[in-house]
């Protein structure tokens, strides 16, 4: 009998990233919290007789997006990084424009190769995909002259209150601010 400890993966969250990072830890199975206790109780005899509920072919189709997914975020720029992340922060092109040291008609640009690298028509699509990608996630790191940028509200977080994005990021609404 194999003494090394057996673990299952209990999530609500059946993202790829969440699924691999279980994956890295170790899980022999990643259940969702809607099963059923019957099904939750054949994974826990499946896993302690020394099997696995994640195939290879899983594991296969998770790296291949995996790949995908760091192929995106490898294609920015630190520049282009800079602009998401003040996007993230609720920055306006202008705002960015003179925090950057660098002109309006510059930032415009960036915004769009961002959208583009994106594949979002929306500044709330582009946070959206950038959260999916992990791109954007915490306060802004981005250095200026003046030092680092704070911001007290952040564009996602004002949008969730007002009711223009699902909290669970499964259904956006409209926003009529336009990327360029």
């Amino acid at each position: 009998s194999d003494s090394a400890p057996k673990m299952i993966f209990l999530t609500s969250d059946q993202h790829d990233n969440v699924v691999l990072a279980a994956i890295d830890a170790g899980a022999c199975a990643v259940l969702h919290l809607s099963m059923a206790a019957a099904e939750v109780i054949q994974a826990i005899r499946i896993v302690a007789d020394g099997g696995s509920l994640i195939s290879p072919q899983d594991v296969a189709a998770l790296l291949a997006g995996r790949r995908l997914t760091d192929g995106i975020r490898d294609s920015f720029t630190s520049r282009e990084r800079d602009v998401l992340s003040l996007i993230a922060d609720g920055v306006s092109n202008r705002q960015i424009a003179t925090t950057l040291g660098i002109s309006y008609f510059t930032v415009r640009t960036h915004v769009r190769n961002v959208a583009t690298k994106l594949a979002a028509r929306s500044r709330l699509e582009v946070l959206v995909r950038a959260h999916e990608l992990e791109l954007v996630g915490g306060r802004s790191n981005v250095r200026t002259r003046k030092g680092d940028i704070t911001f007290g509200r952040r564009q996602s977080e004002l949008l969730l209150r007002l009711g223009r994005a699902n909290p669970n990021g499964l259904e956006v609404g409209e926003l009529s601010h336009s990327v360029g």
